[in-house]
């Protein structure tokens, strides 16, 4: 008979598929505690830090966030996405000229990104810039008609 290893090699994979999981029941903090452990597995594993910086953002801690995101983007510079959440964040802080800046490296990764246009409109809006928020209605209308966002 052949002896089998008792030693299983955990992925990061394995552990942010269930800190997905987690996040989709609503469960941010065990959620945060598998993106954190797949990022002690593999600390270049972009989606842990992605995910974690969503997972934090849900559950209020927008400094975390932005700092997963920083590392998602350090990582990987052309996710859209990536630039997206976190220009999010920075909004949510009320960092007008950084979400800005984010929706704009997302743009230009993908400029087929109704969100960006639409909440980069909605910074421009919140700093008082109507001009500017108003002609992002445009971009996000001509990409996609049915956009009630804009």
């Amino acid at each position: 008979m052949i002896a089998r290893s008792a030693s299983i090699r955990i992925l990061p994979e394995r552990t942010t598929c269930r800190g997905l999981g987690y996040e989709h029941k609503g469960d941010h903090d065990h959620a945060i505690t598998d993106f954190d452990r797949a990022i002690t597995l593999d600390p270049k594993y972009r989606p842990a830090y992605f995910n974690g910086g969503v997972a934090y953002q849900k559950n209020g801690g927008l400094g975390l966030a932005i700092a997963d995101y920083s590392q998602a983007i350090r990582l990987d510079p052309k996710v859209a996405v990536t630039y997206f959440s976190r220009g999010v964040a920075y909004e949510n802080q009320g960092d007008h000229d950084r979400a800005i800046a984010d929706y704009d490296h997302a743009i230009g990764i993908d400029p087929q990104f109704a969100d960006a246009y639409n909440n980069r409109g909605v910074a421009y809006l919140n700093k008082g810039d109507l001009d500017r928020a108003v002609a992002d209605d445009d971009p996000a209308l001509g990409i996609d008609p049915k956009f009630s966002g804009a």
